[in-house]
């Protein structure tokens, strides 16, 4: 799976914490098992106009058990990362994430805008896309015709629509910022063009606002975060 651009997805089953029965003596006390102290987390996702949030409440117990399963695939590269090190490559090398995609699909429509065709005076659209397996930092404009002729495309409109969000304006926020700023990063391995001239490392970031099953792997040119690529450096050290 080294190369594997694809994240699998969690499943993580919901618990809350049981409710003191009011009929109960007061001179009764119950015992509390660890994994009922539930931390809840909250993951905001930018569907088109406002988002839509879902709320996840997840045990310390599941929290830590999700958190293994992700680390588990990075077993024995720390090992390879010893033998390899990041070369900066010449620009005309470089690839973006989504030119690395085997297939590029539209996971979610997240805006609609509108304007004017210049040949007939008509209205047009453009719709603000997330792929899937890439993060918020890849989204962009895509024409209506394009996404007509992509998987689905034709249904994630229909979806969309039907939604009856407004049509995006100039200085709306495209979706929060948290879901492209870096809180940690939780492994490393030489890119998918390592081997052909794209001699750049890959980082597997998890983002803020988001949980863990949205990390995804970034070239450091696309998070420009120093800072966080240093402090993940120090703690494989």
């Amino acid at each position: 799976r080294l190369y594997d651009d694809s994240d699998d997805d969690d499943d993580s089953s919901d618990d809350s914490d049981s409710q003191h029965d009011a009929s109960e003596p007061p001179s009764k006390k119950r015992k509390r098992s660890s994994t009922t102290t539930a931390a809840t987390t909250t993951t905001n996702a930018a569907g088109g106009g406002g988002g839509r949030s879902r709320s996840k409440t997840l045990s310390k117990t599941e929290r830590k058990k999700l958190y293994e399963q992700y680390m588990r695939q990075f077993e024995g590269i720390e090992k390879q990362l010893d033998e390899l090190k990041p070369i900066e490559p010449a620009e005309e090398l470089k690839k973006t994430r989504k030119e690395y995609m085997k297939q590029v699909e539209v996971e979610r429509i997240l805006h609609r805008r509108e304007f004017e065709n210049p040949d007939t005076g008509l209205p047009k659209y453009e719709f603000y896309v997330l792929y899937k397996h890439l993060s918020y930092l890849h989204c962009e404009w895509t024409s209506e015709e394009h996404l007509l002729s992509a998987k689905k495309g034709a249904q994630k409109i229909k979806r969309f629509q039907k939604q009856a969000n407004p049509d995006w304006t100039e200085g709306v926020e495209l979706f929060d910022e948290s879901y492209t700023t870096v809180d940690r990063i939780l492994s490393a391995r030489p890119g998918p063009g390592y081997y052909t001239g794209d001699t750049r490392f890959e980082y597997f970031v998890k983002f803020n606002a988001l949980n863990y099953a949205e990390c995804r792997w970034e070239f450091a040119d696309d998070i420009d975060d120093d800072l966080a690529i240093q402090q993940f450096q120090q703690r494989s050290l």
